[in-house]
């Protein structure tokens, strides 16, 4: 619901979604890293524009010890 208000998403909108994370994700700015015995939690929040419509989100990713394939554990509006 809430990415629907603030920018027009919806579940058909995904892939864009996806798409969005993904790249924010290999080249966002972390604001903030914490590490622990099973791995590292990434924050990254970014500014994402659709059409006429602005969001700031926050996602959040694991790194698992030993790999270095992160994986979403969350993402939301973030305001």
């Amino acid at each position: 619901m809430a990415f629907r208000r603030a920018l027009g998403l919806t579940a058909a909108d995904e892939d864009e979604l996806r798409r969005e994370l993904r790249h924010r994700a290999l080249t966002g700015e972390v604001a903030s890293e914490r590490g622990n015995p099973l791995g590292v939690l990434y924050v990254i929040d970014f500014v994402m524009t659709r059409g006429s419509r602005s969001a700031r989100i926050r996602s959040v990713w694991f790194v698992p010890k030993g790999t270095d394939a992160p994986r979403l554990v969350t993402c939301f509006v973030d305001g």
